[in-house]
């Protein structure tokens, strides 16, 4: 179901699901959309054995899985601060960099002139 709030064209996109092989239907009916039944309740659980199948689960462990709080990818290690000291490290070189080119250019040019 895509919810129709007149602000767009919603066809392509109708389209693309179509292309995916999803049947949609587009739709500004409040009742319609309240009443919808979202999936075929037979095809969720054929895909809820697949993917318990694959993933090598039986169905208590996977629902237990499924039940439980979810954990913020910030609960992780992460190499955000090494890569932002890296870069902050790069800038203050490149930095340098311009200064001593610019010190060599002034010198040449003084030596020049001079």
């Amino acid at each position: 179901m895509i919810v129709d709030y007149g602000i767009g064209n919603l066809a392509s996109l109708k389209n693309m699901f179509n292309y995916l092989g999803l049947k949609v239907c587009i739709s500004r009916n409040k009742e319609k959309i309240i009443n919808e039944e979202v999936y075929n309740n037979h095809l969720l659980e054929n895909d809820k054995n697949f993917v318990i199948k694959k993933l090598g689960f039986n169905k208590d462990s996977f629902s237990k899985y499924i039940n439980q709080n979810p954990e913020s990818h910030y609960g992780y290690k992460s190499d955000e601060n090494l890569i932002k000291n890296l870069l902050f490290f790069k800038k203050i070189i490149l930095n340098l960099k311009n200064i001593f080119q610019l010190k060599s250019l002034i010198f040449a040019f003084s030596k020049k002139y001079n």
